[in-house]
């Protein structure tokens, strides 16, 4: 009686604290505004819409949760949504030109980048508008690091994926706690 109170209270604590994160990001995009955000959400609510079994429900679950954000949400941001990847979209072209600053100074600099923190700087010097880092992690990489630098760092997330798959199936071979085994799928 025990194990099974152990499993049950396992899959209550998973399907919580997964809804628990499912509300704070839903929140986090209603306040910023996040365009990324919330295009990464609704790839991932239909990715586990794709895997479910409950289709429908997931569905309905989902379309009631984005019209009620959109509701909600202030018309600056909703006006954020209409323009992006238009020419109005100062945030988005000046993003386009920080991604293709970065590239040249991978292309100008390929083996060592322009080193590390030394994106901002090296903006002048490539002659590129705004002030801000490009908010891609791989293009910041091999601006600062070069070639050798980012096939690093993509190892590096390669072998995360990968030790987090080792991890997973421990759990399951074991007698494997809900809540783990939830929890070490992102």
């Amino acid at each position: 009686a025990a194990d099974k109170h152990r499993k049950w209270w396992g899959w209550f604590r998973a399907k919580w604290f997964h809804i628990a994160n499912v509300v704070a990001l839903m929140v986090t995009i209603l306040v910023t505004g996040s365009r990324g955000a919330a295009l990464a959400a609704m790839m991932s609510f239909l990715i586990i819409i794709a895997k479910s079994k409950r289709k429908i429900l997931l569905f309905s679950l989902v379309a009631i949760t984005v019209f009620g954000l959109w509701s909600t949400m202030p018309e600056s941001a909703k006006e954020r949504f209409r323009i992006m990847g238009t020419e109005e979209d100062y945030t988005g072209q000046n993003r386009i030109e920080l991604w293709r600053c970065g590239m040249e100074m991978a292309l100008d600099k390929p083996i060592f980048g322009v080193g590390m923190d030394n994106f901002l700087p090296s903006i002048q010097r490539y002659h590129c508008a705004g002030a801000e880092v490009p908010h891609n992690i791989f293009i910041l990489a091999v601006s600062e690091m070069g070639f050798p630098g980012l096939i690093i760092f993509v190892i590096v997330i390669i072998q995360a994926f990968g030790s987090n798959r080792k991890v997973r199936k421990i759990l399951q071979s074991a007698d494997r706690d809900p809540f783990l085994w939830n929890l070490s799928h992102g």
